[in-house]
Formats: structure tokens, C-alpha cells, sequence
């Protein structure tokens, strides 16, 4: 795998812009009912739920697609596709992320209530619903990248590997904490965690 986040790009993308037709469809709703307050409790709630299921899903899938793709690992079997979705949850999804700085599902919870007090007291409620998509979106896209970067770790560490080699883009836009980085192999167990949003360094096995 050249790019490891190539498969995270389409899965981002493909996330929001089911996303995108979820906050119009619930915007619509609470327009026809005259943002209701109880409207707006309820449509919302039932939004993040089916944002949050849509996400689970496919970062379940995309864990699974870069497990396999990464080298060396290779086929999963059914029953460890299950494990996968359990290990997706304990360790990525429900443990605070040090990029981010919080868990994800907590995260879900947040943003929802937020949505909720914003489009009640907002007066202009389309641009509450519109800025609460773009929160969502860059919160899946950021995730989708964490999943890509856990999973892959997690075949090298499957596979035994003990090293891994710290792999920048090369380009203008790597930054003055990740420059120094490319090129240096750790211990696979103390890899030292991403400095910012977006970052697209990525790691790969150093074979012994």
C-alpha cells in the first residue's frame, strides 16, 4: 500500500456526503413543523444516531480493507472480523485519542447537544444546521484517518513486527515536528502519537 489513506479518503468522502442528504433531510423536517422545540429535540437525536451507526459501519469495514492491505498481514478470517469490531470500539472509538483529545462517542453525545441548544436558540437556522455538518465532517474525516493509522498497527503488531519506520509525505507541507521524524524507526510499542489534526505521516514495518 503506497498511500494508506487512500482508502480512508473515499471512505470519508463517501461518509459525508451521505451527511450531507442526513442534516438537509432533518432540517426539512424541522422547517415543515416551525422548529418546534420538541421537533428539534427529537429529529436531531434520531440524526446523530444514524450518523453515528453510518460512521461505526464504515470505519468497521475500512479497519477491516487496511488490516488485510497492510504488509505483512494479509486475509482475516469471520470470526476475527468480529474481534475487529470489538477491538474498534475499545481501543479507537471509546479510548480518548491524544490528536484529537477526546473519545470519540463522547464526542458523538457533544456534538448532538450542541446541534440541539444551537438550532433552538439560533435565528438563523439553516447556518446552524450547515455549521453542524461541517463539525461532523471534519470529526469523520479525522477518524477515518485514525482508524487507517490504528489498524495498520495493529497488523504490524498482529504480525510481529517490533519496529516501524516514521514515513512523512516529503512535500512543503510536512511541519516542523514531523520533518525531523521521517526516516526514524521505534520500537513498535512506543511510537510517538501525531502533533496535529490532518497529519498524513504514516508508519511502516521495519523488517528484521
Amino acid at each position: 500500500m503506497n498511500n494508506p489513506y487512500e482508502i480512508s479518503d473515499r471512505a470519508g468522502k463517501l461518509l459525508n456526503r451521505k451527511a450531507v442528504r442526513r442534516f438537509e433531510a432533518a432540517r426539512r423536517k424541522c422547517t415543515i413543523a416551525g422548529f418546534d422545540e420538541l421537533t428539534i429535540i427529537k429529529t436531531v437525536k434520531a440524526l446523530y444516531k444514524e450518523l453515528d451507526a453510518d460512521n461505526r459501519k464504515a470505519f468497521l469495514d475500512l479497519a477491516v480493507m487496511v488490516y488485510e492491505d497492510t504488509d505483512p498481514h494479509g486475509e482475516l478470517e469471520d470470526e476475527e472480523d468480529e474481534l475487529m469490531g470489538l477491538w474498534l470500539m475499545s481501543e479507537v472509538l471509546d479510548k480518548p485519542n491524544p490528536v484529537t483529545g477526546y473519545t470519540y462517542t463522547h464526542e458523538v453525545e457533544r456534538k448532538r447537544d450542541r446541534a440541539i441548544e444551537s438550532i433552538t436558540a439560533g435565528t438563523r437556522k439553516r447556518q446552524e444546521f450547515q455549521k453542524a455538518l461541517r463539525y461532523w465532517s471534519r470529526q469523520t474525516t479525522q477518524y477515518a484517518d485514525i482508524v487507517t493509522d490504528e489498524a495498520r498497527l495493529k497488523a504490524f503488531k498482529d504480525a510481529g513486527v517490533k519496529k516501524v519506520r516514521w514515513r512523512t509525505e516529503d512535500d512543503e507541507k510536512v511541519c516542523e515536528v514531523c520533518g525531523p521524524r521521517d526516516g526514524k524507526v521505534y520500537d513498535i510499542d512506543k511510537v510517538p502519537p501525531k502533533p496535529h489534526w490532518g497529519c498524513r505521516c504514516y508508519l511502516e514495518a521495519v523488517k528484521e
